[in-house]
């Protein structure tokens, strides 16, 4: 079992902050999917603080995976060399994804560094300028209400059926800022029987590409045996043709990958409110 932490920064911030988003976002999903491709067992931390003495934000991803020695940890940002040791075969590919982050990093302005070892796990740090864009202020008030909202929920039960555990990581961080409680299937098929079997299900995201059967397939036969529990179809591709598909089948809402924090919490409140009024 593999569990996704993410430590909050102490020190709260009045205005958004100016730097490369696409960039900054691929820094840290390069580091973060890096560490759970090589974690099997335990757990992965992802967090931030901010400097303002330094005038920096400095972001940690730390894992406790297979490691990389000494020797490795010299060359490891280099994508023209391969790790080599007992552990070449499973480290394999993990080059290339550090050389562009690196880069990335120096373009931001910032720095990169990592500690590990064999068989306890690595921790990367990186950090960035801070610097604060004075035009757009945070609104508090309403990061406030968020908060309040979230400790007033209910502790419903949401089956997430999705194959990819980089996705569901990230979805289960999503869903427990609310404090649902998550359950997942990893096809079509657990799905169903996971609905079958526990009548406590509140709510399931289905995802449309999935093994053994499909998310449309997989929904089919949930509604035939349980039609009041709500379904949201997600996917990171979003046709036409799959759009008109999961409005004709009677999905109850529809998001698209990656999901959109705020546009998740606003669908599912709607679905609960509505069911509170029944």
């Amino acid at each position: 079992e593999l569990d996704l932490y993410f430590v909050e920064n102490k020190t709260s911030i009045s205005n958004n902050i100016l730097t490369d988003e696409v960039k900054l976002k691929q820094i840290i999903v390069n580091l973060i999917s890096n560490a759970i491709k090589y974690t099997v067992k335990g757990k992965v931390t992802f967090g931030y603080q901010i400097n303002e003495e330094d005038k920096n934000i400095e972001f940690i991803v730390k894992d406790t995976g297979l490691g990389i020695d000494e020797g490795n940890l010299k060359v490891i940002f280099d994508r023209f060399r391969r790790i080599e040791d007992e552990f070449s075969v499973a480290l394999s590919g993990l080059g290339l994804g550090l050389a562009i982050s690196k880069a990335y990093i120096e373009m931001l302005g910032g720095t990169i560094s990592v500690h590990s070892k064999i068989k306890v796990g690595s921790e990367f740090k990186f950090t960035i300028p801070l610097i604060y864009d004075e035009s757009i202020p945070i609104p508090i008030l309403n990061q406030i209400n968020v908060l309040n909202v979230a400790v007033k929920q209910n502790y419903q039960t949401i089956l997430v059926a999705e194959d990819d555990n980089i996705n569901f990581l990230l979805i289960k961080r999503i869903l427990e800022l609310k404090k649902y409680k998550v359950l997942r299937a990893i096809n079509g098929q657990e799905a169903v029987d996971i609905c079958r079997e526990n009548v406590d299900i509140h709510l399931v995201l289905m995802d449309i590409k999935m093994p053994v059967l499909n998310g449309f397939e997989a929904f089919k036969i949930i509604n035939s045996f349980n039609p009041k529990l709500p379904v949201i179809a997600q996917t990171a591709y979003a046709s036409v043709e799959d759009y008109e598909k999961i409005m004709e089948l009677g999905f109850t809402a529809y998001v698209s990958k990656p999901l959109d924090k705020e546009k998740i919490f606003e669908i599912i409140d709607s679905i609960f409110h509505k069911s509170c009024n029944y």
